[in-house]
């Protein structure tokens, strides 16, 4: 029975031990957690405001975050938007290693550049608006949540991951210059406005959808330029002409689905041009080569209207083919399954036209 006792009163003390010992421990953890999740000068969020106020701002003096006593620039620590939070840089600003929370927003209306510095640069979990202004710097901005691009000149680098639902739907225009790369590997609803390029270069990756919902235009406003579809392009809306007025590469998929989207620039295709009935594909200057890969498929028409249409493709096949000026040549074969209607233009080169064209 004493035994009995004193087993009782050892497990009772040592319960009633650690049910004060606990909440000390748990304290700590998360203290320790914290200590390691923050460094000194690490600036976070508390309100909408803009970038350049201070009271927007709370900066961690290595035990807890306080009122920050100016504005974070790129020479802080991480720089985080929260939850709830819309951020607006209203005077130019030079940063690195900034999180937008899912939930946070970004928005631009004057220069913020980007300092290519430790780990990454910009990323965007949240939302991006760019309603003007001018993105720079060496450094890199990653959007796997939302953009919205009203208008405003990239003359960085910004990447729209996978993850990322993006829009170009006002009147202004995009521009890509200064040596700006925008690279969409997610997707793209373009329905507003125009792009503009100026030593400047737009990538659609392989996992990039870009939704055209207009008669807008991509062009050129001086310097070199480069566009590349590796993905899919698809005009949805608009009856009217979209025009690609820089030069350019398909290795992916267009999809004509309404109206016209027209080329008139140096333009290589080794991809999948699709014109539905009624619709089109034209070339209307330049050169355009079609290289090994290149088809021409749909109910719609291929047409050459004007400028060079160089065949350097063994095989390049299309559907329907409208042949309306300019000068086609090359060393390879066009091959035409369906229709063709000449009308006017010089052939230099080899077409086939099959027994059902």
């Amino acid at each position: 029975m004493l035994s009995t006792i004193k087993t009782f009163k050892t497990k009772f003390t040592f319960r009633a031990q650690a049910s004060k010992v606990m909440p000390l421990l748990i304290t700590s953890l998360l203290m320790c957690g914290l200590s390691k999740a923050q460094t000194t000068g690490d600036y976070r969020s508390i309100a909408t405001g803009n970038w350049s106020v201070a009271s927007t701002w709370e900066r961690f003096n290595g035990t807890a975050f306080v009122g920050a006593p100016a504005a974070p620039g790129s020479s802080d620590g991480v720089i985080t938007i929260r939850t709830g939070n819309n951020v607006t840089v209203n005077t130019g600003v030079t940063v690195d290693q900034v999180i937008v929370n899912a939930g946070g927003t970004l928005t631009q209306t004057s220069t913020l550049s980007v300092v290519d510095g430790v780990g990454d640069d910009v990323t965007v979990n949240g939302s991006y608006i760019f309603l003007g202004g001018t993105l720079n710097g060496a450094g890199v901005m990653k959007v796997n949540g939302n953009m919205d691009w009203q208008t405003g000149s990239l003359q960085g680098n910004l990447v729209l991951n996978s993850s990322a639902i993006s829009t170009k739907s006002t009147v202004g225009a995009a521009i890509i210059q200064g040596n700006g790369v925008l690279t969409n590997n997610g997707t793209l609803t373009w329905s507003g406005g125009d792009f503009g390029m100026g030593n400047g270069t737009f990538n659609n990756g392989t996992t990039g959808l870009i939704t055209i919902s207009g008669d807008n235009q991509l062009v050129e406003v001086g310097g070199a330029t480069s566009f590349s579809n590796e993905g899919t392009i698809t005009k949805s809306t608009g009856t009217g002409t979209t025009t690609i007025a820089v030069n350019g590469s398909n290795t992916g998929t267009i999809n004509v689905t309404t109206g016209i989207i027209t080329s008139s620039r140096a333009f290589t295709n080794s991809g999948n041009i699709n014109a539905g009935s009624g619709k089109k594909f034209q070339v209307s200057g330049g050169t355009f080569t079609l290289n090994t890969g290149s088809h021409s498929t749909g109910a719609g028409n291929f047409e050459f209207l004007g400028g060079t249409l160089t065949v350097n493709a063994a095989s390049a096949t299309a559907t329907k083919f409208l042949f309306t000026g300019g000068t086609m040549n090359g060393s390879g074969t066009l091959t035409v399954s369906s229709g063709m209607d000449w009308q006017t233009g010089s052939l230099q080169g080899n077409l086939v036209l099959n027994s059902s064209a």
